[in-house]
């Protein structure tokens, strides 16, 4: 709720576009900067996490100074490649998700790999930080991650999953 009023936001009806709060989502730093353990400081994927750094992402402050240097600091990286970006819910607002206003959220989203050899090579981890970019405070948010998998055509898909294994799956409920 803001200011006691209901708002939503939801991926699925193109309420969720790239960037920051107020970024054109058209502008080329509204993207994914991917970084691997491969890189070096002063390599293409550390001089771009400066955009990055600027809308938000964090990094490691190898100097102390505060100021990221793509020659000296580094992105945080957990596993073998990291990728972070940043969108928000101002997106088609004719198509707004139970018809209410934008929440004016950005999420500040970080998906981290790992080695497709070792013991988390089928695990992805996700780290999302949500930012109120409104005047207004956000009371009793809700916030949950939502998939939408599909498997051949899409009609005939089945969910479950098997809380012993800590596993969820998808399958076809007839032949595609």
């Amino acid at each position: 709720y803001v200011n006691g009023e209901l708002r939503t936001a939801w991926g699925g009806l193109y309420e969720l576009i790239p960037g920051w709060w107020g970024l054109d989502p058209e502008n080329p730093k509204a993207r994914l900067y991917p970084v691997s353990s491969a890189d070096e400081q002063g390599s293409v994927a550390y001089i771009d996490w400066s955009d990055a750094v600027s809308a938000g992402a964090r990094f490691e402050d190898l100097d102390g100074d505060e100021v990221y240097d793509p020659y000296i600091d580094k992105p945080p990286l957990l596993g073998q490649k990291s990728v972070w970006t940043v969108y928000n819910d101002n997106g088609d607002s004719t198509r707004r998700w139970l018809d209410t206003m934008p929440l004016q959220i950005e999420v500040r989203q970080t998906v981290s790999a790992f080695d497709p050899d070792g013991p988390l090579a089928d695990v992805l981890i996700f780290q999302v930080d949500l930012r109120n970019a409104s005047p207004s405070p956000i009371d009793s948010a809700r916030f949950s991650i939502w998939m939408d998998a599909d498997l051949g055509y899409y009609a005939d898909d089945m969910m479950a999953s098997d809380t012993l294994l800590n596993t969820c799956y998808i399958y076809n409920w007839q032949d595609d």
